[in-house]
């Protein structure tokens, strides 16, 4: 099985979703999670500067 995944990676289309994609979501994610945490709106810039 290891052979045809290696052989997908290296021949295969791109993904659909890529690194900068998922870091984006887990920023919005972390935003939602401190929203709740201080009862408000919470910029997701703000969350990059810490």
């Amino acid at each position: 099985m290891s052979i045809r995944v290696t052989e997908r990676v290296r021949t295969g289309p791109a993904p659909a979703v890529t690194g900068e994609d998922a870091r984006a979501a887990l920023a919005v994610a972390l935003a939602a999670i401190e929203s709740v945490s201080v009862g408000g709106p919470v910029r997701i810039d703000e969350l990059e500067d810490r």
